[in-house]
């Protein structure tokens, strides 16, 4: 499933990747679901660049209209896009001064000398070029409510999405082999009585091998017979 579209200049293909913009007043996600934390994550970024995400993994406030599948994506898209990309291209940027009140992000202009360095126009994520539309100023905590939390419980298997149908074991969200201890193979358990079957098995094979051992017994103490009783027909013949 692609996570992007070739945009033209017709209206549907826009339409399709409308964000919520920085300067409208933006509604809070649902802070008791993960996938919906994710979302608007994914929606800061798509803010600040160029990042052409689908409108519907984007829209926090109907999360719960989307698909396993769609989770999934979300999560790939939120490991695309990780953090440490935006703050080492000086995107977000962590600066508790730029931040007005009790927000815990606020973004600005590329030329807003409140930010106080020059940002680069465009960036490279996974060999491809994107340009930067805005930054985001934010701190530790809006990037761990947002980012860093609904992912280390995903992949713990214990969100708390009142809807999720994800599941951690389906796919690797750190794109690292560390991942998979978290994954835990089918198990077949063997039937209660398991234990008395094999039991009877070795019964009946001890049996057999009781059985075999006694025709051999037999055959040589016939032998023995017959022989004792030819050499005494022979002793009574010649004596």
């Amino acid at each position: 499933m692609s996570d992007y579209l070739n945009l033209k200049n017709d209206n549907e293909s826009k339409e399709k990747f409308l964000q919520i913009l920085p300067n409208q007043t933006t509604p809070s996600p649902d802070l008791n679901n993960d996938i919906s934390k994710l979302m608007y994550y994914l929606n800061c970024v798509n803010i600040v660049i160029q990042a052409n995400i689908y409108h519907k993994y984007i829209d926090y406030l109907n999360y719960k209209n989307i698909s396993k599948e769609d989770e999934e994506m979300i999560l790939k898209l939120a490991q695309k896009y990780k953090p440490k990309i935006l703050v080492d291209n000086g995107i977000f940027i962590l600066n508790q001064n730029l931040l007005q009140g009790n927000s815990s992000n606020e973004f600005y202009q590329l030329n807003d000398q409140r930010i106080g360095t020059k940002v680069n126009p465009d960036i490279v994520i996974e060999g491809n070029q994107i340009f930067v539309l805005q930054v985001m100023a934010c701190n530790y905590g809006w990037i761990s409510t947002y980012y860093h939390e609904p992912i280390e419980r995903i992949n713990k298997g214990t969100t708390n999405n009142d809807n999720v149908s994800y599941q951690r074991s389906n796919i690797n969200t750190n794109n690292n082999t560390n991942n998979n201890e978290n994954f835990v193979p089918f198990q077949i358990n063997e039937p209660q009585n398991a234990n008395n079957i094999r039991n009877n098995n070795n019964t009946v094979q001890n049996n057999t091998g009781s059985c075999a051992y006694n025709r051999d017994c037999l055959k040589f103490y016939t032998f023995l017979i017959l022989s004792i009783i030819s050499v005494i027909i022979i002793l009574v013949v010649y004596t």
